[in-house]
């Protein structure tokens, strides 16, 4: 079990001390979890029913057809512009419709404002059936951006960016809902919940690991539970895939499926108890409760090779970072706030070694690349010992804002870590959150709630697995 130092004025040799203390007691943790178990080894609470964008794919039918879902995210410019974009997915696959789409009214600023209205409703052509707000401002004041049929109100942080984030109703066939299992499996969310602790008794260390494998199995097309497909027949396991080097505890997800489907036989998506079992990771680490919403369905496909494409590197830049959560609705302090996932877990030397040889990165404070030169002595394969952990920061069993201070202070483990606190675009959300817990829980619970809403299989596409290794 990892041991956390009280965070009180010291002397250099007492926070040496407690450092090195903590890094032995999270290394053994790790390589006993490890050990026993034979897998690869690596915000505000809100009830808004948010209409999120779905992004074309090929995948289990996600280009949808006749009967589909449309969606029409609009862009106000300038101060309250209200032109829009409709991107419709209907009958025949209608796109377009430029200039015709609930447009978001910017913020009540001088600046220029972006307003994420979208819309959703069924049929053949772009709907306006509802919308959510997540209007952007940057002047300094001002009020969220509206959706239609939704309101906001924006919270001022920082350099004086704004934030709205409030949402309107507008359900299409099968769409994604909070409270989806109400009817058909009452007390879905409380097995998860209660297998789940009682899981976590026997491993302190799994809470990071289910948080991993959320976001890697949302990152490959969707949070659609593709991660968790055995290979057989046409399908390659994604865990194959060289970036998917040290997902694990895949078996606290089968224990849950085990319980939930001795209550509800072929209910419950494999793919909503791997985003259940995230959202339990979370709040017991000291993190948020994230009301999220439930309704996926499980995909009938997996490829290590997409999990290659898909998956960023450590090393990943600033510009590719922000560009991969946008797709999924995200405003730039949702990315910066996402990636305080970081905050509990730990790294492995084949992801760091490159910011310290042949020369070291100087973005890295002198104690701490001296730290990762001694668990980490060469970036050479056959030197590299992979079982050596190394924690994301310095309380990496505990969800809170230690990440962004560690940030700040040079001790970014990864590359786009040590970019967020650099970055002009990234940096103010940093310093904001390092500042404010609750407001890096706040913009977090958003920013999860849109990471596992995009381009999810629901209604007739994917299934229900009975178990989650193998399509039905």
């Amino acid at each position: 079990m990892a041991a956390r130092c009280m965070k009180l004025p010291a002397l250099p040799r007492s926070i040496f001390v407690c450092a090195i203390i903590s890094m032995l007691a999270t290394q053994w943790s790790y390589q006993y979890a490890e050990a026993k178990h034979c897998d690869k080894l690596d915000g505000s609470i809100s009830r808004d029913e948010d209409g999120h964008d779905r992004l074309p794919c090929e995948r289990d039918g996600r280009r949808l057809a006749g009967g589909g879902v449309s969606s029409g995210p609009g862009f106000g410019n300038g101060a309250g512009g209200n032109s829009g974009v409709n991107n419709s997915k209907g009958s025949g696959g209608i796109l377009g419709n430029v200039g015709s789409g609930n447009g978001g009214v910017g913020g009540n600023n001088s600046g220029a404002a972006k307003g994420g209205g979208s819309g959703s409703s069924r049929g053949s052509n772009a709907g306006n059936s509802g919308g959510s707000g997540g209007g952007l401002g940057n002047a300094g004041s001002g009020n969220g951006g509206l959706g239609n049929g939704g309101s906001a109100a924006g919270n001022n942080f920082g350099n004086g960016t704004a934030l709205g984030g409030g949402a309107g109703v507008g359900l299409g066939v099968g769409s994604l809902r909070v409270g989806y299992y109400d009817l058909s499996c009452p007390s879905a969310e409380a097995i998860v919940r209660a297998a789940f602790t009682g899981n976590i008794l026997s491993d302190p260390t799994a809470p990071a690991a289910l948080l991993r494998l959320v976001f890697h199995d949302c990152q490959v097309g969707g949070c659609d539970a593709s991660i968790l497909l055995d290979s057989g027949g046409s399908d390659t396991s994604e865990l194959l895939s060289e970036k998917n080097f040290g997902i694990r505890r895949l078996d606290f997800i089968d224990q849950i499926k085990a319980t939930v489907e001795f209550a509800c036989p072929g209910v419950v998506s494999c793919s909503d108890i791997i985003v259940l079992a995230a959202r339990e990771a979370i709040a017991i680490s000291g993190g948020p409760r994230i009301i999220v919403q439930t309704g996926r369905r499980d995909s009938l496909f997996a490829s290590n090779l997409v999990a290659d494409v898909s998956l960023p590197r450590a090393s990943v830049n600033i510009d590719t970072f922000l560009d991969i959560f946008q797709t999924k609705g995200m405003t730039v302090p949702e990315s910066v706030a996402i990636l305080g996932a970081h905050t509990i877990g730990i790294g492995h030397c084949v992801n760091v070694v490159d910011r310290l040889y042949p020369s070291t990165d100087v973005t890295l404070g002198t104690f701490f690349s001296g730290q990762l030169k001694f668990q980490c002595p060469t970036n050479l394969p056959q030197g590299m010992n992979n079982n050596t952990v190394i924690n994301n920061d310095l309380t990496n069993l505990i969800f809170d804002n230690q990440y962004f201070r560690d940030v700040m202070s040079g001790r970014g483990l990864f590359f786009i870590d040590a970019q967020l606190g650099l970055d002009p675009r990234t940096s103010p959300s940093v310093a904001a959150f390092a500042a404010n817990q609750q407001l890096f829980f706040d913009i977090f619970g958003i920013a999860f709630k849109k990471l596992t809403a995009s381009n999810v299989l629901t209604g007739n596409y994917g299934q229900i697995r009975q178990n989650c290794h193998y399509t039905v």
